[in-house]
């Protein structure tokens, strides 16, 4: 059970009574409902709501409930033209991340809420100091696409444990708990591996960062293994390439969040040339990202240079397929509906924010 303070308490009846003041009676939760909820004692919740009444900003009425004043929002300075909220993205250039913001977008528009677009670049540490400011920053809650290197972090954790609205988006972040909507990784790999074994294809290998712990990079080695398993094909450990430590395992650590520069592409190349020497017999590549992606293509387009063979490659989304024409090489992409995962985020963050029951984990 999570431990919150009397402050943390108080915290989050002030944002529901923050979202409801424009509503004339509105009956906030019961002192035993926060208290359950929350994961405190009696004792809290009552010295909360206690200082809260005194304010002026809760009254209660006996045998029915706790109301929102109706002078709260002129104290509280509540502006409820609409909801603001705060979006961490880890870009803003891929195909994948604008279909998710133009879902937030429209679902925002939708609800009367105004999001707020940050971008961390794929940067541990942009990303921890947006959420360590974001509790103090005027919003009323917070989306966020974490970083690959991100699967775990305090500054999210705390603003968990401080029951502060947060939607993750794509990363189920099991180690910290909140609430989440993703794909389902697991299904998409396994039905794109399924269909490639049953295409014909013998020696399907898989480039995925492997030395780093992103739930969604988990879930996709288990479609891609299970898949092999449901086939009655015995999974090669020798087409399990890792993509985040080219060269060697002790580069693992320092690539956690993919740089996206020439040197480092040109590096990977070279790995997956290697790797098509060692195994020619390789028939079909699927990789996780738009960085091993591009050095795929370039690995396999000096192999047909070399007139070799090139296996067939299947790439997550489908931030290439404009211009599939130009790149040389066949592919083909693994579609996630950004958009969708952009709508419910929002939609759940807004049950949150006004305290209304939904769902924690929810798959598209």
């Amino acid at each position: 059970m999570k431990s919150y303070k009397y402050q943390d308490v108080k915290d989050y009846v002030t944002n529901l009574i923050k979202t409801h003041t424009d509503e004339k009676n509105y009956l906030l939760p019961s002192e035993k409902q926060l208290q359950v909820k929350l994961g405190v004692s009696s004792f809290t919740v009552k010295k909360a709501i206690s200082d809260l009444k005194k304010e002026g900003l809760v009254y209660g009425k006996k045998g029915v409930g706790l109301f929102v004043s109706d002078t709260a929002g002129k104290q509280l300075n509540v502006n409820k033209s609409s909801l603001v909220f705060a979006v961490c993205m880890i870009s803003s250039i891929t195909r994948f991340s604008n279909a998710i913001q133009r879902g937030a977008i429209k679902e925002a528009e939708k609800l009367g809420m105004f999001p707020l677009f940050f971008y961390s670049d794929n940067d541990e540490k942009k990303e921890t100091d947006f959420l360590e400011r974001i509790k103090t920053a005027g919003v009323n809650g917070a989306i966020i696409y974490p970083s690959d290197a991100n699967y775990k972090n305090s500054a999210l954790e705390e603003l968990n444990k401080k029951a502060f609205p947060v939607v993750v988006i794509d990363r189920t972040v099991k180690e910290v708990g909140c609430s989440f909507v993703s794909t389902d990784h697991y299904k998409a790999t396994f039905n794109a591996t399924d269909k490639l074994i049953k295409e014909g294809k013998k020696h399907i290998a898989i480039s995925i960062p492997m030395s780093i712990s992103v739930s969604t990079m988990n879930e996709r080695f288990r479609g891609y293994l299970d898949a092999h398993v449901t086939n009655g094909v015995k999974p090669d450990k020798n087409l399990f390439i890792d993509s985040c430590a080219p060269g060697g395992k002790n580069l693992a650590k320092t690539s956690e969040t993919f740089p996206l520069n020439t040197e480092y592409m040109d590096k990977l190349k070279e790995y997956y040339l290697k790797f098509f020497d060692d195994y020619p017999e390789t028939d079909a590549i699927i990789t996780v990202n738009g960085m091993s992606f591009i050095s795929l293509l370039k690995a396999e387009k000096e192999l047909k240079e070399r007139n070799i063979k090139v296996p067939e490659i299947t790439v997550f989304d489908d931030d290439f397929d404009d211009i599939s024409d130009l790149l040389g090489v066949p592919f083909k992409s693994i579609r996630q509906d950004g958009f969708k995962l952009g709508q419910i985020a929002t939609e759940m963050l807004y049950k949150k924010i006004t305290g209304k029951e939904t769902e924690d984990k929810i798959y598209i």
